[in-house]
């Protein structure tokens, strides 16, 4: 019959378990939140790195855009330097006059449009300021657009008419088209940025509609933004969450030995029950987060490859440029082939650990009983001996 004390000892070892139970939740819950935490901060830093890119992309080629838009169509030309102590709007009067003149639109504008067009072009040349020239270049697209599906406005069908004759049709088209993108990819970072405030580190916008517009800033600021940062995010977490795999793994195998011959607490026990779970999540994050450094890797390698091809199609493949791409080219694939050495290897961990599991659930074995026949398999399909062993069965 039990006494008191036996009853007491009891609930104390059940009171012990459940205490040592809710220690490993949460240390197991603090290294999730770690994790997850780890991955947080990795993709506030690709948000952010992304919208600072995109936009300095944009910044630095809207002018361009600007640019070829007033040669192609020669309004470059009727741009006149005020005089000195002479008001802005005299200066843009007379530019206004000039579009209305038969070398320019004529009659195909009227005043206030004229004013609009002239306004536009004294703002780049004395402002610096390409934005109203774009919104004009855009607007003239729509209206192409607008006219091709019978859904233009009058306005519309002016602007394009008065246009038409300067090559809106021909060469201005892909002028026109980047100046649209310019300002659709604009509108997308400012949207994406005031929710990156909110907190909403995903970008949903397509803020790289604007990377097929012929133009390689895109690539070099990309590159600068990478040169500055030797280890990434990503690979930090990276890193951190395969140091605390293998910390696991050795854990497992530490406590499985203990199993074995009957060493193990109720603690431990219940450790070993659960470490598995925990390990299976490590691989989860760790297999993430390399295909996502692949990924980025190949876009960077690639973005070398254009760099280079373009540098040699110049002519330029003995400068100093050329050289030190191609040895950026050549660290990055390295960088590349240690990532994928690194995936393969924990390909096979992984591929070793279910053929345990599976093997002693089949044997109903331990896990190091069933390591144990997995290696004389091996040994003997090796060795090419024709033996069947009864226990793998």
């Amino acid at each position: 019959m039990a006494t008191a004390a036996d009853i007491l000892r009891s609930v104390n070892q059940v009171l012990e378990s459940k205490e040592s139970s809710r220690r490993f939740d949460v240390q197991s819950a603090l290294g999730f939140m770690e994790i997850a935490e780890k991955q947080k901060q990795s993709k506030i830093s690709q948000a952010r790195d992304s919208l600072e890119i995109a936009s300095k992309v944009i910044q630095q080629e809207k002018p361009k855009i600007a640019e070829q838009f007033l040669q192609s169509t020669g309004l470059g030309m009727i741009y006149q330097e005020p005089k000195e102590g002479d008001p802005v709007e005299k200066s843009i009067t007379a530019m206004a006059k000039r579009l209305r003149k038969k070398d320019y639109f004529g009659e195909s504008i009227d005043k206030n449009s004229s004013e609009s067009i002239a306004s536009a072009v004294w703002s780049y040349y004395n402002a610096q300021n390409p934005n109203a020239i774009l919104d004009l270049a855009t607007n003239i697209y729509d209206s192409r657009q607008a006219i091709q599906k019978g859904e233009a406005s009058s306005s519309q069908s002016a602007i394009f008419k008065a246009f038409r004759k300067l090559g809106a049709e021909s060469g201005l088209k892909d002028i026109m088209l980047s100046a649209k993108k310019a300002n659709q990819s604009e509108k997308y970072i400012s949207k994406e940025y005031m929710e990156f405030v909110k907190g909403d580190y995903d970008i949903q916008s397509d803020i790289g509609i604007y990377s097929d517009v012929e133009s390689q800033v895109e690539q070099v600021e990309f590159k600068q933004k990478l040169d500055s940062q030797p280890v990434s995010a990503q690979q930090i977490e990276l890193n951190d969450t395969t140091e605390a795999l293998r910390m696991a793994e050795v854990k497992f195998s530490g406590l499985q030995k203990k199993m074995d011959v009957g060493m193990a607490s109720d603690e431990e026990k219940e450790m070993y029950l659960k470490l598995p779970e925990l390990i299976e999540e490590y691989r989860s994050v760790v297999s993430d987060s390399n295909d996502s450094l692949l990924k980025q890797f190949s876009d960077e390698l690639k973005i070398f490859d254009d760099q280079i091809s373009e540098i040699r199609n110049k002519g330029l493949a003995r400068s100093k440029k050329y050289r030190e791409l191609k040895e950026k080219r050549y660290k990055k694939r390295n960088e590349i082939l240690g990532l994928q050495q690194k995936q393969s290897e924990e390909s096979k961990r992984k591929a070793k650990f279910d053929e345990i599991e599976d093997v002693a659930g089949l044997l109903e074995v331990s896990e190091s009983e069933a390591e144990r026949i997995i290696k004389q398999k091996k040994l003997r399909s090796v060795d090419n001996i024709d033996f069947v062993d009864p226990f793998l069965f």
